[in-house]
């Protein structure tokens, strides 16, 4: 809870930010971000994947694309050894 609260006090300062930010983050960072914009629980965040180094794109606190992995065609990694 306290990662939460960290994260969406960080997200509260820059998701109306008129300028493009990247963020590079782990992936359980972003999962509350997504659950934030999507008005989701926290328990609800292990629904979608996420690969590692895929782009996912929230533009006017919209989700516009999740998980896009189309570039790394042929480099994906097997989620299914991945550690949680």
């Amino acid at each position: 809870m306290q990662t939460k609260i960290r994260v969406l006090d960080w997200w509260a300062k820059i998701e109306n930010s008129q300028q493009d930010i990247l963020i590079v983050s782990h992936d359980n960072i972003l999962r509350i971000i997504i659950a934030n914009v999507l008005k989701m629980r926290l328990d609800d965040i292990w629904q979608f994947r996420l690969h590692p180094a895929a782009i996912t794109v929230i533009e006017n606190n919209k989700l516009i694309c999740l998980n896009d992995k189309n570039y790394l065609i042929g480099l994906e990694a097997d989620l299914s050894v991945h550690a949680l």
